[in-house]
């Protein structure tokens, strides 16, 4: 602020920072006071200036050297003051410059929090301090963004934001002593991460999740070590840092071959495209450089190698090294923290000569010659072997390393002063010369490294914008830490928040996860929330034992579970096993609500007589209602249920079924028709699998009966709901349905019951909407033939009636023959139930009506066996039955009109392929109906008759041929003509005939009408004229039966209409004889003489 400018702020930062580095603090005086004060100076000024000042290079450099070499000094003494003020002024640092702080916010984070929060050396006071700053840390909407992006997805930089995370995870399980304060804030670290990992998607089912980002290189790129640029753009910078990352991975892989065997390893290295083919000394040299992970006594023996591509390898190495400015010392040290120097001399030499080189030509004016930085650097690290190992007893002086050091200079001496320095820098600080160092160390040297870095252009903290970017990849890390400590952590805790927070955890990972399609993250969440739920063990609580905290936890676990189902059931594969489970253990406990139990879809097939329950009452908080009266109730379970509970136990279960009815279980299968194909089916899958194996016979025990009715309960409701989804789930049901019908015995078990009554409503229900399945479907029907005959004989009436709503529904779309079969088959069944009979009957009429379009080709046969069952059924329901299952039989005939006369005919008649299909159904009808016409009822064998003759007349719409005419009057018509007419006139006269004669009258005359209109083409045929004379036989009988003058007179008209067409056609001359030689002239005449004397072939002129 004027008239105060840049090189004040510079001033003022540089005092600031030296008042926190304690720079002039005396032994024993105020120094951490001072500190105090320091920082909260440095608060106030990053707060005044973080909208201008502090955006100078000067200050922002001040800010990245001093300040921050301060903090990471000083920030872990004891006292508590200076920690908690370090990190606030970190936090505020970051807030308002991280553009400029990439690697020290990462070094304060690394060297003194995550240090400090593993108690590496601290106290517990510290670590409650260093824990709150990562948890705030972890609470600011980018940091956790930051880190990741800017330093777990560079090649050469440390995994900052993997490392809190395993950290806070790590903290959070208590070992052998209960949950304290740093197990709660390590927690609440964790699920603040979590937390805005959430806050990055936006409102619940608003942003998409980002695609995977490409990871497999094609080929080597020479930019691998290079950081991705953020001037191309935000959302191009994200797929480079992620495709870094992918990287990184991959080359982690790579380092551990590289560590066991350097030439396998690169080898390796070159097969997944990250060195070229051939290797390219620069490659591997930046490999070394800055690959993370690699064991520097591996790479120090690569460089000290005297193989040719080794030395070139050497060469390339110290080249990336940037000495200018640097003090030798300090180069020494940047460049030897690197590896391990190796032992030999030669290899020592070569590898300094290298160095020497480098810093000679970065800093020319330090020394004469490369050879005095050699020799200068040699005797270095003579020094420090002197200073830093305890075997030396006797310690190298000032003097004597000047003394060492004389002319080394082209002859001359280098200055005292230059050589005092370096003798104090080397017996202060050692130099990391062996991998021994810890990650939560940071030497002066990568501290150089870091600030330099930090200064380039290139090398600056990218911020990280609002939005779902890095989500994923952060949530794939954090997601199996985050479930086990939140575990552990409602395992153990009794505080209300902390059970609340810690379910609130649990919601968070479960909508992360269904946002980015990770099924295994929910599954693995619903199976540990199951395990606390006291239903998913057998061991439940008894009355008394004081473990209320316990069993409140078990309902929590439960109404949280439930949540998670209906929000993110899409997710949910193999947890579906254990949440069906505690669906079934509630049933057991009486606390599953009614609406689960009863679904609409199959409410009515509910024949098992259900427990009463017990209505709810009103809620109250879970916590401090419930607690102390779950146990007494959850033992019920235990063979205690015929104890009546006192009002106390009485009110609890009230409450808890509040919380039961809360979880609203039953949307899981109401809204189970808005789940993914893969979660629905392996809910199918978890209620089969809840059920359990039918056992031989279904003999079960109450308790398992109860589970498998349940299951099969819910399994047949979501099938109907999903029913535009059936092709996926058919096959489990089909396989279950068979399993349980298959293992029935003669009993009919409410299990069995079930299950044939389900299979008939999944019929009736999903056939009219799926037309593509219906048979596959309706074959299942299939099932019902392996039912032991006397339990289709008590299922009987409930099974036809299901039958006649699923032919009132959808007769017209059944198209397979097995089905019709199945259903024929039943219908049969219900022919000689007294109850069923009538329902059977009305269910075949509606097959039969024009309306319903039963009648087809595959139904044609089974509903005329049907038919004849219901004619032939000893029954005695109702005296109309026969004469109405005869109005069915006369639908077919009809319908065999119609195919001939409409559907199956062209231009040129029935067509050639269908004609044989009709003549074969003509044919059973026939078959079926001749049978009846000696019937001893009146009304059946009249019936029949009149269909007999109504059925042959179909013939000549069909258009069968002569030969199938001559056997219809030879095997059907005549036979029975002939039975009837034996009967009227072997019977006593005024004996009441029961409609003989009117059932003979009709046969007779449609035997000479059928003969008359066909004789052109029947007189040709061989046994024509046997056929003939049983005809004229037939008339003769006729005509003079007793009593039957109706018939009597048709048989005189019959038989003269026969005289006279057949002399027409030339057939009925003199001469006509038969193949076997009988005159059918002199034949013919008798009969009709026999029949009336005016009959002679004085007719014929």
């Amino acid at each position: 602020v004027p008239p105060y400018g840049s090189a004040s702020q510079v001033e003022v930062l540089q005092f600031l920072s030296a008042l926190i580095a304690m720079d002039d603090d005396p032994e024993g005086g105020d120094g951490e006071d001072v500190c105090v004060l320091g920082l909260s100076l440095a608060q106030t000024a990053i707060e005044a200036g973080k909208d201008g000042p502090l955006q100078e290079k000067g200050a922002i450099s001040v800010v990245q050297r001093e300040l921050f070499q301060a903090l990471l000094e000083n920030a872990d003494v004891p006292n508590l003051l200076v920690l908690s003020h370090a990190c606030s002024l970190v936090v505020g640092l970051y807030v308002n410059l991280r553009e400029w702080l990439r690697f020290q916010v990462a070094a304060f984070v690394q060297c003194v929090l995550m240090k400090i929060a593993e108690g590496k050396g601290a106290t517990y006071e510290q670590q409650e301090v260093a824990l709150e700053c990562l948890v705030e840390l972890s609470r600011h909407p980018t940091f956790m963004a930051d880190m990741y992006a800017n330093l777990d997805c560079a090649m050469d930089c440390p995994d900052v934001f993997s490392g809190i995370a395993n950290l806070l995870s790590r903290n959070t399980f208590p070992v052998n002593s209960p949950l304290a304060t740093t197990h709660l804030l390590s927690l609440q670290g964790l699920l603040a991460i979590v937390q805005g990992i959430q806050q990055r998607l936006g409102p619940e089912g608003g942003v998409p999740p980002l695609p995977e980002a490409e990871t497999d290189p094609a080929e080597y790129s020479d930019g691998l070590w290079r950081p991705v640029r953020a001037e191309d753009g935000y959302e191009a910078w994200v797929a480079g840092v992620l495709v870094k990352k992918q990287l990184k991975k991959r080359l982690a892989i790579g380092a551990d071959h590289f560590n066991r065997d350097y030439k396998k390893g690169l080898e390796f290295l070159q097969g997944i495209k990250l060195l070229p083919t051939p290797l390219e000394p620069v490659a591997v040299a930046e490999l070394l450089r800055h690959c993370p992970g690699l064991n520097k006594n591996v790479i120090g023996e690569l460089l000290g190698s005297p193989k040719e591509f080794d030395v070139a390898v050497l060469g390339e190495f110290v080249k990336l090294f940037d000495f200018k400015g640097h003090p030798l010392d300090m180069a020494l040290r940047v460049y030897l923290e690197s590896f391990f120097l190796p032992g030999e001399a030669q290899k020592i030499a070569r590898i300094l000569e290298v160095f020497a080189d480098r810093y000679h030509m970065q800093n020319p004016h330090t020394m004469a010659n490369p050879d005095a930085v050699y020799v200068l650097s040699y005797s270095l690290l003579m020094l420090h072997t002197d200073q830093h190992n305890a075997q030396v007893k006797k310690k190298m002086t000032l003097d004597e390393f000047v003394r060492n050091n004389r002319k080394i200079n082209d002859g001359e001496d280098l200055p005292r002063e230059v050589l005092t320095e370096l003798f104090e820098n080397i017996r202060r600080h050692e130099i990391r010369i062996k991998d021994e160092g810890s990650h939560y160390e940071m030497s002066a040297a990568q501290w150089a490294e870091a600030v330099r870095r930090s200064q380039e252009p290139g090398e600056r903290l990218v911020a990280t914008q609002a939005g779902p970017h890095f989500g994923r990849e952060m949530f794939a890390m954090i997601w199996g830490p985050t479930i086990a400590a939140t575990s552990v952590v409602f395992d153990h805790a009794e505080d209300e928040a902390v059970l609340q927070e810690a379910l609130g955890g649990f919601l968070a990972v479960a909508r992360i996860a269904t946002h980015y399609g990770v099924e295994e993250v929910v599954d693995n969440l619903v199976i540990s929330l199951c395990k606390f739920t006291a239903l998913l063990s057998d061991r439940l609580p008894a009355p008394g034992s004081g473990g209320g905290s316990e069993e409140t936890k078990a309902i929590l676990a439960i109404v949280t579970v439930f949540c998670i189902a209906n929000r993110h059931g899409d997710a949910i594969r193999s947890g579906w096993r254990n949440i069906v489970d505690c669906i079934v253990r509630l049933h057991r406990l009486g606390l599953l609500p009614p609406q689960v139990r009863e679904l609409d879809e199959v409410q009515d097939l509910a024949k098992v007589v259900r427990r009463p329950q017990r209505q709810n009452s009103q809620s109250r908080s879970l916590l401090s209602s419930v607690s102390s009266q779950l146990s007494s109730l959850m033992s019920m379970e235990k063979g205690t249920r015929e104890v009546v509970p006192d009002p106390e136990e009485a009110e609890a279960r009230a409450r808890v079924q509040d919380y039961v009815n809360s979880c609203r279980i039953e949307e899981l299968f109401t809204d189970s028709k808005f789940l993914q194909n893969e979660s629905l089916e392996q809910l199918i899958r978890a209620l089969i699998w809840a059920a359990g194996d039918p056992p031989a016979g279904l003999v079960l025990s109450e308790e398992a009966e109860e589970a498998a009715l349940l299951c099969l309960d819910l399994l047949l409701g979501t099938t109907i709901r999903n029913r535009d989804r059936i092709l996926l789930l058919w096959p489990l049901i089909h396989s279950h349905l068979a399993a349980i019908i298959s293992a029935a015995s003669g009993e009919a078990t409410p299990l069995l019951e079930r299950a044939v009554f389900g299979l008939l409503r999944l019929c009736q229900r999903l056939v009219p909407y799926k037309e593509g399945i219906a048979g596959e479907l309706l074959r299942a029907l299939q099932l019902l033939l392996r039912l032991d005959a006397r339990v289709a004989e008590l299922l009987a009436e409930r099974m036809t009636g299901e039958v006649l709503y699923l032919l009132k529904g959808c007769a017209g779309l059944i198209r397979d023959g097995a089905a019709w079969r199945t259903i024929g088959f039943l219908l049969t069944l219900a022919s000689h139930h007294p109850e069923a009979c009538p329902i059977g009957l009305e269910a075949l009429e509606c097959a039969a009506s024009p309306d319903s379009g039963g009648i087809s080709a595959a139904s044609f046969r089974p509903l005329l066996e049907a038919s004849m069952a219901f004619v032939t059924s000893q029954v005695e329901v109702q005296q109309e039955l026969p004469a109405r299952a005869l109005k069915v039989v006369q639908a077919l005939t009809r319908k065999l009109y119609d195919w001939a006369a409409k559907e199956l005919r062209d231009e040129t008649g029935v067509k050639e392929e269908s004609q044989a299909i009709l003549e074969n159904l003509w044919w059973g009808v026939l078959e079926s109906l001749k049978g009846f016409s000696c019937d001893a009822r009146e009304a059946v064998r009249v019936r029949a008759c009149a269909l007999l003759s109504e059925t042959a007349a179909a013939g000549d719409t069909i258009a069968v041929g002569p030969e199938s005419w001559l056997k219809m009057l030879d095997d059907v018509l005549i036979p029975q003509a002939e039975a009837l007419l034996s009967e009227l006139n072997s019977s006593k006269a005024g004996e009441d005939q029961g409609g003989a004669g009117e059932a003979a009258s009709t046969l007779v005359w449609t035997v000479s009408q059928l003969i008359v209109a066909h004789l052109g083409a029947l007189r040709v045929l061989p046994s024509f004229p046997v056929t003939w004379m049983r005809a004229v036989g037939c008339l003769e009988s006729a005509s003079t039966a007793n009593d039957e003058a109706e018939l009597n007179a048709k048989g005189v008209e019959a038989m003269k209409g026969l005289l006279v067409v057949g002399a027409k056609e030339g057939l009925l001359v003199k001469g006509w004889t038969s193949s076997d030689g009988v005159n059918m002239w002199d034949a013919t005449w008798k009969k009709a003489h026999a029949v009336s004397p005016n009959l002679s072939p004085e007719i014929l002129n």
